[in-house]
């Protein structure tokens, strides 16, 4: 009887101690969970080529490059997985096309400059590797919604006469387009967050998108901040 009550006594420190951690454990890991970040917010500015839509015609340029800006807020739901909401903006960038008009039965070239500038809205989701205190390697993956303002112009142009005499007017020069595109799309991205602080970063990346026939490679760096 004596030995079954020590026995019993042994087994119930046991069972106390091994509760005994098992609530320290959960505290210690409510304790972190507390103190990870929900919400982040980002600027960053970098470098946009584009290639707009192809066009039904021989001659024209297929990329242009401008500056990006963009803002950011993103929303942690574990310490490795958040979900981000960005909204980018370029200059205004052009391209040129060269076009042919019959003038007294010969072709003659001018060229036409096409302007874009675009706005993206990019929704995406993103992996953080590793539980590093200095840096996080990430990758992305989205959807994005362009909407690009494109405008021509043809200058005045004059072009030698083949058969001798007065330069021809090949064109007089105009102004039209001016409208809107949107088109949905997917993104995909990849680079680097570094702490300087222990909320504050450097973000410096790289992010694709497609939509259509149109697309966009953008190298970007900014700075960041976990709260």
């Amino acid at each position: 009887m004596r030995r079954n009550a020590w026995l019993f006594t042994i087994l119930l420190g046991f069972c106390g101690s091994a509760e005994a951690q098992s609530t320290s454990a959960k505290a210690t890991v409510d304790k972190q969970l507390a103190s990870l970040p929900r919400l982040e917010i980002g600027g960053t500015v970098g470098v946009i080529s584009a290639r707009p839509e192809e066009l039904d015609t021989p001659y024209y340029q297929d990329w242009y490059a401008q500056g990006r800006y963009a803002g950011s807020i993103g929303y942690y739901w574990t310490r490795n997985l958040k979900t981000e909401f960005e909204h980018a903006w370029s200059g205004e960038g052009s391209r040129y096309i060269l076009n042919y008009t019959p003038v007294n039965g010969l072709s003659y070239p001018y060229q036409t400059e096409q302007f874009f500038q675009l706005q993206q809205s990019t929704l995406r989701v993103v992996w953080q590797f590793r539980d590093n205190q200095w840096v996080h390697p990430y990758l992305s993956a989205g959807a994005v919604i362009d909407v690009e303002h494109e405008r021509f112009h043809v200058p005045v142009t004059y072009q030698p006469n083949p058969r001798g005499g007065v330069p021809v007017l090949v064109s007089n020069g105009s102004d039209f387009g001016d409208r809107y595109k949107v088109r949905g799309g997917v993104s995909v991205g990849g680079g680097a967050k570094i702490y300087m602080t222990e909320r504050a970063f450097f973000n410096t990346g790289a992010v694709v998108t497609y939509s259509k026939s149109a697309g966009t490679v953008n190298l970007i760096a900014g700075f960041g901040i976990d709260f």
